[in-house]
């Protein structure tokens, strides 16, 4: 009846949402597994580090290192124009967009982690990978590189010498301790029975996971 048909569309606006953020998630992965894909391209004394976490809400989606430098790399799947406005602001599909400034303050702390670690300020390049979407503007000249798919590898591989061996083995020391440290961190700890016993079974009986 009317009831009913009320409580349903009631239910449509929740149902459209949820969808919508599903879809933006799976487009999410999509681009960070892209990305992550040609990384593995990359010569062998370069090392790439996925999933990052410097605090406990976020994580960097890739931090790569070999002899062309440091780079902390965000991705975003969107997909259409990023431009650049007159006003200096980035815009995507002709609205204005934070990616940039996003990526720069990843960047920040990352760099201030390792300078903690490493006892000096270290060169840490910005990179926002857009690999499902057009640049209209010199990819090389804004405050944070911003590469498609077709000009992210060779960008990284082709950068002139900055660290020697032991340097990026330095670094790679670094960024393990930071992996490893967010590892203890940020894990959620696994629920424990009532008494102190074995954790507590999630859904279907299993034993629950850690995050």
């Amino acid at each position: 009846g009317a009831a009913e048909l009320r409580a349903l569309r009631q239910l449509d606006g929740p149902q459209r949402r949820i969808g919508r953020e599903r879809i933006k998630n799976y487009r999410g992965a999509q681009g960070e597994a892209l990305v992550g894909w040609q990384h593995q391209d990359l010569p062998g004394d370069w090392h790439v580090f996925h999933g990052m976490q410097l605090e406990e809400a976020s994580d960097l989606d890739h931090v790569v290192v070999g002899p062309g430098g440091l780079f902390c790399v965000s991705t975003k799947s969107n997909r259409g124009l990023l431009s650049a406005g007159a006003d200096g602001a980035y815009l995507l599909n002709g609205k204005p967009t934070e990616f940039v400034r996003q990526v720069q303050r990843q960047t920040m702390r990352l760099r201030d982690r390792l300078a903690a670690l490493l006892g000096r300020v270290p060169w840490v390049q910005p990179v926002l990978a857009v690999p499902l979407a057009w640049v209209a503007f010199d990819s090389f000249q804004s405050a944070a590189w911003v590469l498609h798919q077709d000009n992210l590898l060779k960008a990284l591989s082709e950068q002139p010498p900055r660290l020697g061996p032991d340097e990026v083995a330095r670094v790679v020391r670094a960024l393990e301790m930071i992996m490893a440290n967010a590892k203890d961190l940020y894990e959620r700890p696994v629920p424990r029975a009532p008494g102190g016993g074995e954790p507590a079974a999630g859904p279907g009986g299993d034993t629950a996971a850690k995050a």
